[in-house]
């Protein structure tokens, strides 16, 4: 508005409340579309990326769940080794590689 109020007709008075109240809705409008721009594009990208992300945790636990398995078989693998066999057999070699030792140098 300009200062000089007190020396517009009511008219001008007027006209300058008409133009300023049309800016200040030409900024809401404004202000408006950019939000909903901005609006837009966080959906578009939701709408993007969470497909890929739930495939992607998908594919996760897949690979988690195949871990899992091949885990329980190597446990089960290792449950199934007779440890005290194996030392008695490191043991008998042990001793026969002693007994062979002076040939070998």
């Amino acid at each position: 508005m300009p200062d000089n109020i007190e020396t517009m007709s009511d008219h001008e008075l007027l006209m300058e409340l008409v133009r300023e109240q049309q800016r200040r809705d030409k900024r809401e409008k404004t202000r408006l579309y950019i939000s909903l721009a901005v609006l837009l594009v966080i959906v578009v990208i939701l709408a993007v990326w969470v497909p890929k992300i739930i495939a992607l945790q998908r594919e996760l636990n897949d690979t988690l769940q195949q871990i899992n398995a091949v885990a329980e078989q190597v446990e089960n693998t290792l449950d199934g080794i007779d440890l005290e066999g194996l030392k008695n057999i490191m043991e008998t070699l042990q001793k026969a590689i002693q007994k062979l030792s002076p040939f070998i140098h």
